[in-house]
């Protein structure tokens, strides 16, 4: 099977998020808090949502459709 949703928190992106262009069947991204995340490498990934909880700091969100980002509070 293949990796559809994924979560990521503070720390797991030492690398940044350029790897998970690599999976894809990748269609939604939970991201949480820490540092910002720069989005600007999954801009090409037709399928995926990102999913933003309160307060997380993301860059690159102009690359996406409006649809395809999504605040949760």
């Amino acid at each position: 099977t293949a990796l559809r949703e994924l979560v990521l928190f503070p720390g797991d992106t030492a690398p940044g998020l350029a790897p998970l262009t690599e999976l894809p069947s990748l269609e939604s991204l939970a991201l949480y808090g820490g540092e910002p995340f720069d989005l600007t490498p999954l801009a090409g990934c037709a399928n995926l949502t990102v999913q933003l909880a309160y307060g997380t700091k993301v860059t690159g969100t102009e690359h996406f459709p409006p649809e395809r980002i999504v605040r949760t509070h």
